[in-house]
């Protein structure tokens, strides 16, 4: 194992450097995991394997030919007909057969030349059996996951695109087609439909000029700085429901039926870029060469930080309504008046999880530990935690807190995501995850490997839908069941969804959410994004042609939406839904979630428990 911690230090690159390096090739190495695996020796998977070398710049076909002559029981020093003058770094069988000179000491005279960022020096031959041992783990991850995977899908060429020199995220009004990167190349392909929707609806304006006709922005984080295969996918699910809102405004052909052209606008990463968006954003189309109305109003908004609340903040100055899709945060809905939200809050979501996890009379309902994110900048996360420990003090439960350090963080300070998930092994009562989606991984990874057969009982909230969305990462730790809330459910399938007019429309405009590979996430960011649409699209009908951002912001108080795709919608005097449908679903054997109920006045059937939720609003 020297040798292998003695190749990851002469690699001149990080775990989460090596993760990032195998998701530009299109496979999945969690930082996490591949740490884990310095102490493991056992045989892993072939595409493991081939993950790793092909980080590690070198050509795995060797490498996957020694491994299935190990897994066939051949002994590394059987003589093969591999070429004799082949380096060790491409023929591992020939290193490994030469078992009487140390591995080190052959170092000066095979050292193999992998290319790790351009230019690495020669490196110490590992054996075979030492290599296959650096990804041996059990639920160790590496897929091929190109429609996921960060990519470079377009350019950062145009009037109100901006490029971020530091991260290399271009940011910004997206004209037409272009897609912002690095993304995902199915979030370029939403992008595409949604410019060819604008074409329809800008041709039939001129066929039914008495049509209301306007523009709405997404604005969202379109962008990311990591691997995760889970960043990007409740954004491109978002924006497929403001399309499908989109295409089905435009096929009703009434004349109060607005017509809706859709801008894209990326914050990027954290909505870092999220002031400087909405300040392009009101100049536009000044300038740009683009056709089309002003912005009427906001749809979408993404992760509830810091940088979020600013964006917010800057968009109510300009008068601009706002129509928040996912966001929870229970600080936004005073952050302006004119900002609204289709999802619960967290306080609403938190009564909902203490009155669960309060139901039984086991250890789980008596005393409760939860791990929170230690970055400042998360608003969801402190807030969330915030709200919990009041509805759990409230029904007189015993609660601890415990912080974690959110992946791409300084180090120091408290443990990792994958630390913490360890530390919960033995806990007697129930955790509580109040974490990114992006470091639940590492979390569950934690609890994996050191609580064996015996993880503690696990809840989480509604953030981890974008992780449960991945059917692949749903199945990684199948020992480790766990119950997360949520704010919408999508059926399973899309047969199951055919009856209904938003999923049909979904499936017919993106049809590879029905493809076996992809499949749907389940985590009904789509029915948000449509429900967020939809709303604003009904506060403008009711305003007839002549509305206005102000008039918009004071038709949108009060309005009831029965249509809505996650449950129906009735906006309340604080601009958020009142007692809107929360759910708790479970996961467990990595299957599709199963429900254990749902509270409030939208819920078809509520749960026995939903009465013993304290503070219900």
């Amino acid at each position: 194992m020297a040798q292998l911690r003695r190749l990851k230090e002469q690699s001149a690159l990080s775990y989460r450097q090596l993760e990032r390096t195998a998701t530009r090739n299109g496979d999945v190495l969690p930082a996490s995991t591949l740490a884990t695996a310095l102490n493991r020796g056992t045989l892993p998977r072939e595409d493991l394997l081939t993950a790793f070398v092909r980080a590690c710049g070198a050509d795995p076909a060797d490498w996957v030919a020694t491994r299935r002559r190990l897994e066939r029981g051949i002994p590394p020093g059987t003589p093969t007909a591999t070429d004799p003058n082949a380096t060790a770094a491409t023929a591992p069988d020939e290193a490994a057969a030469e078992p009487e000179v140390p591995a080190a000491s052959r170092a000066s005279d095979r050292a193999p030349r992998l290319l790790l960022r351009g230019v690495l020096t020669g490196m110490a031959v590992l054996t075979a059996v030492t290599v296959v041992a650096i990804l041996a783990v059990p639920g160790f991850f590496s897929f091929r996951h190109a429609s996921n995977a960060d990519a470079t899908t377009g350019s950062c060429q145009g009037q109100d695109l901006r490029m971020d020199t530091a991260t290399g995220e271009c940011w910004g009004v997206s004209g037409g087609t272009t897609a912002f990167t690095p993304s995902s190349r199915p979030l370029a392909d939403v992008v595409k439909v949604i410019d060819q929707q604008n074409r329809t609806g800008a041709a039939d304006h001129l066929r039914q000029p008495e049509r209301p006709y306007v523009t709405l922005a997404y604005v969202g984080a379109l962008t990311s700085r990591d691997s995760f295969p889970t960043t990007l996918v409740a954004e491109r699910e978002t924006l497929e429901g403001i399309a499908a809102a989109q295409r089905l405004s435009l096929e009703r052909e009434t004349p109060g039926a607005p017509l809706v052209n859709v801008l894209v606008v990326n914050g990027a990463a954290g909505m870092a870029h999220g002031v400087e968006a909405a300040d392009l954003l009101a100049r536009w189309p000044r300038g740009t060469g683009a056709s089309g109305p002003p912005a009427i109003g906001v749809v979408g908004l993404d992760q509830s930080r810091t940088q979020t609340l600013r964006t917010i903040r800057e968009f109510g100055r300009q008068g601009v309504p706002m129509m928040a899709a996912a966001l929870s945060a229970d600080q936004f809905a005073s952050a302006s008046p004119m900002y609204f939200q289709v999802a619960p809050q967290d306080r609403w979501a938190a009564a909902v999880d203490t009155a669960f996890l309060t139901a039984g009379d086991g250890a789980g309902a008596r005393s409760v530990r939860i791990y929170a994110s230690a970055d400042p900048d998360d608003l969801y996360s402190r807030n969330l935690t915030a709200d919990l420990r009041a509805a759990l003090a409230a029904k007189g439960v015993a609660v601890q807190q415990a912080a974690f350090r959110p992946a791409f963080s300084r180090p120091g300070g408290p443990p990792s995501a994958d630390g913490a998930g360890a530390t919960a092994c033995g806990y007697p009562g129930t955790v509580y995850y109040a974490g990114r989606a992006e470091d639940f991984g590492d979390f569950l990874n934690g609890i994996y490997s050191t609580c064996g057969d015996t993880p503690p009982r696990i809840l989480t909230d509604d953030d981890i839908t974008r992780y449960v969305a991945d059917p692949r990462l749903r199945g990684m730790y199948r020992s480790v069941p766990f119950h997360y809330t949520s704010f919408a459910i999508a059926p399973q399938t899309c047969e199951q969804g055919a009856g209904n007019t938003f999923y049909a429309t979904l499936d017919t405009l993106f049809p590879f959410e029905c493809d076996g590979n992809e499949g749907r996430s389940l985590d009904g960011h789509a029915a948000l994004g449509y429900d967020a649409t939809l709303t604003m699209l009904t506060a403008i009908e009711n305003l007839g042609p002549s509305a206005t951002r102000a008039g918009l912001a004071r038709a949108l108080g009060g309005l009831r939406i029965g249509g809505a795709a996650s449950a129906p919608i009735t906006i309340g005097p604080d601009h958020v839904p009142v007692r809107k449908m929360v759910a708790i679903l479970t996961v467990a054997h990595g299957r599709p979630p199963t429900l254990e109920g749902s509270c409030g006045d939208s819920a078809p059937d509520e749960a026995r428990w939903c009465a013993d939720a304290p503070g219900l609003p």
